[in-house]
């Protein structure tokens, strides 16, 4: 099965759960979820997930050579 992409984004486990519950939430509180957005929010979060990871990675690799 090839990756679903939205907006040019690989969709992840993580970002259709976050999709799903943005939905629901909406959904209770008799508003229309406003699909772009979310998924504009859900990417920023999980790219700063990453940047934070890759940081850290790199953080451990250049201070373990010292």
């Amino acid at each position: 099965m090839r990756p679903k992409i939205i907006d040019g984004k690989v969709l992840t486990a993580n970002m259709l759960l976050n999709i799903t519950l943005e939905y629901i939430e909406a959904l209770n509180n008799e508003s229309a979820p406003n699909i772009h957005s979310t998924l504009e929010r859900i990417i920023h979060t999980e790219t700063r997930k990453i940047c934070d990871d890759v940081l850290v990675e790199f953080h451990d690799h250049v201070f373990s050579k010292q």
